[in-house]
């Protein structure tokens, strides 16, 4: 069994789905001149998932913050972000029974550009 990655297919904004046609021919050997042919439909992930893990390192430049690296699927780019909970326990008492609509804007971070390439998947950055 051989594995073919197959990158770089984005669904532009204004879309919610694109479909894509994928070609890939053999360049020799007993399977030279077999070609395979797919059409698939991709929808657009509106959903975002982001998994945050400690570096185990505090900022060098600001007192009492940590250094974090994200990695996040979907949603949009330029994300902002705030520490809601850690270990399951609200990180500001004040957030409880709030929705993250309801959360002032000056307790998110600033927007963070990824540090990889535009239209990788996933988007992974780091802050502190």
């Amino acid at each position: 069994m051989h594995k073919v990655d197959v990158t770089g297919l984005e669904v532009p904004n204004n879309r919610s789905q694109d479909t894509f046609r994928i070609v890939i021919k053999a360049k020799g050997g007993a399977l030279g001149g077999c070609t395979f042919e797919q059409t698939v439909t991709i929808n657009r992930l509106e959903t975002m998932k982001a998994e945050v893990e400690y570096t185990g390192e505090w900022s060098t430049t600001e007192c009492n913050k940590a250094k974090y690296n994200f990695t996040v699927y979907g949603g949009a780019r330029n994300y902002r972000y705030l520490i809601y909970k850690i270990d399951g326990q609200l990180a500001k008492t004040e957030y409880a029974g709030k929705v993250f609509e309801q959360l002032p804007d000056g307790d998110f971070s600033s927007a963070i550009t990824p540090t990889n390439a535009v239209g990788t998947v996933p988007d992974v950055f780091s802050s502190g």
